[in-house]
């Protein structure tokens, strides 16, 4: 088995929440995006895949740090942009410190079948408030 880390290197389609890509992508913890109103979503694309195609690919997990803070939105979904239609994962509740979140997809869900190499090219990786 392997583990390839695909980061977000650009800006997505999605640029609803106050900070958006830049803040999301800079690796300070003491800076970040906000939304302050459900429903909101920040998109990013990610890195190329240029690793073997030997295998298949068992997952894709979106990994995100999040934090609740003041009033507006608690809770944050991970969702996945493939070909223009978002597709949710499960909101999860945040906390008043920052902790690690992620949502696991064993399959593509544009498809409902085994992730491809191919399935990478063009995956944007996002969040929504909700």
């Amino acid at each position: 088995r392997k583990l390839s880390v695909l980061k977000p290197n650009s800006a997505g389609t999605d640029a609803d929440w106050t900070g958006g890509f830049a803040e999301l992508s800079d690796a300070d913890i003491t800076s970040g995006a906000s939304s302050d109103a459900t429903g909101e979503r920040v998109s990013s694309n990610i890195e190329a895949y240029t690793g073997s195609t030997t295998g298949s690919i068992e997952t894709v997990v979106p990994l995100g740090l999040g934090l609740a803070t003041g009033a507006g939105p608690q809770n944050i979904a991970h969702y996945l942009k493939i070909g223009g239609t978002n597709y949710d994962g499960a909101a999860q509740a945040q906390a008043a410190s920052p902790a690690f979140f992620s949502e696991s997809h064993t399959t593509n869900p544009a498809t409902g079948l085994n992730w491809e190499y191919a399935d990478l090219a063009g995956l944007q990786i996002g969040l929504v408030s909700s």
